[in-house]
């Protein structure tokens, strides 16, 4: 994902900062962040050099710990119907509770964020809160990142003729910190007729592709919102013929085995970030330009 915020912060010093911190099990100011009874906060961090790329990358461990939540218990005794044991509640007053971790690679020089994909995992909106009080900076936002073949067919195109979206309508649109004011008053009109979802069609005949890419990648932003975009589709004509490309499936994403002894530790998580990152780092590295500040 490409991580955007809109003050002036240099994530490169900072994450160093945090790291040099870390590596001398100073802890005092590195921020946590609270959320209700849940408290999440960097449980690691690691600094890598990626052969024959001169480029930083940092690896984080982030882990979660919620002192309201329910744990259920499975008795493989009993029969499969009846094996759910009655959840226990965690003591409000205690200083414990359940605790997921996620693992997470970021490039500070071109602001590319890699997140690891789980079903106990921290949600992508709670890492974007977390890196926003992190790094202390005012706004963030994440983008999901087209890959090769959906950025070249686009480019392609002699003309775009159609852009298709829906999104899932919000219940809290005023979380959103979406400039556009278009959106907003359709999430608005959502919600006073109770619909689920906002459709949109353009259809155009545009031999320009900047403003259809922008929008685009306006809308990819909200996937990390309360806002899902649930279909992104873009239409055109080359040589002739019509074409469409699914967006949402053609976000960069790696897909792979990981690689361990006896249990998954987060050393191997880690050298999986690391090796995504490296087998795309080539489409990257054309694609965004080092940012040394966020703007």
């Amino acid at each position: 994902m490409f991580l955007g915020a809109k003050n002036k912060t240099n994530i490169n010093q900072k994450l160093n900062n945090i790291f040099v911190n870390y590596k001398n099990r100073n802890y005092n100011n590195v921020n946590v962040l609270n959320i209700n009874d849940m408290q999440i906060y960097l449980a690691g961090i690691k600094y890598e050099d990626l052969p024959n790329y001169n480029v930083p990358l940092y690896l984080l461990n982030i882990e979660c710990i919620d002192r309201d939540s329910k744990i259920v218990y499975g008795d493989i005794s009993k029969d499969f119907a009846h094996r759910r044991v009655e959840p226990s509640n965690i003591n409000k007053n205690n200083n414990t509770g359940s605790m997921i971790s996620s693992q997470i690679a970021i490039d500070p020089l071109r602001q590319i964020v890699a997140i690891t994909r789980g079903n106990n995992s921290i949600s992508q909106q709670n890492i974007k809160r977390f890196l926003k009080n992190l790094l202390e900076t005012n706004a963030m936002s994440f983008n999901l990142i087209l890959n090769r073949k959906a950025m070249k067919d686009i480019a392609n195109y002699d003309l775009v003729t159609k852009l298709d979206y829906s999104i899932a309508s919000p219940s809290n649109f005023e979380n959103i910190d979406e400039q556009d004011e278009d959106l907003i008053n359709q999430f608005k009109y959502a919600n006073n007729l109770q619909s689920d979802f906002v459709t949109t069609t353009f259809r155009t005949h545009l031999s320009n592709k900047d403003s259809i890419l922008e929008k685009v990648s306006g809308l990819l932003g909200i996937h990390s919102k309360k806002a899902k975009v649930r279909k992104l589709n873009v239409s055109g004509m080359k040589d002739g013929k019509e074409d469409s490309i699914d967006l949402i499936k053609n976000s960069l994403y790696y897909n792979g085995s990981i690689h361990y002894d006896d249990s998954i530790e987060i050393e191997d998580i880690f050298n999986l970030l690391i090796y995504s990152f490296q087998q795309n780092y080539d489409f990257i590295q054309k694609s965004y330009l080092i940012e040394n500040n966020l703007d």
